[in-house]
């Protein structure tokens, strides 16, 4: 995590997983992990994510629910996140 984003994380909960494009060449599966102790290290790799912006929560949530949000990990970890009640939505 650090690499890509600069960011560390004192503990990371696992959530849940799923397979992504089961039927392409090749199932992967993605992991999903929890924080809410995120840290900057200011230590990344601008090669492998080029803008890091953080959002208020709500804000992500709103924006899956209208269809704005589509990258299939980002949806599946932000409903997690919200039915299991990790944050006070």
């Amino acid at each position: 995590m650090e690499e890509e984003t600069g960011y560390t994380a004192e503990k990371l909960e696992w959530i849940g997983k799923f397979t992504w494009a089961p039927g392409a060449m090749g199932p992967a599966t993605v992991e999903i992990f929890f924080t809410k102790s995120l840290k900057p290290k200011g230590d990344f790799d601008p090669d492998e994510i080029a803008d890091i912006e953080l959002i208020d929560f709500n804000e992500v949530l709103e924006k899956v629910l209208r269809g704005e949000f589509i990258d299939s990990a980002l949806v599946i970890a932000t409903l997690l996140v919200s039915v299991r009640g990790l944050l006070c939505v």
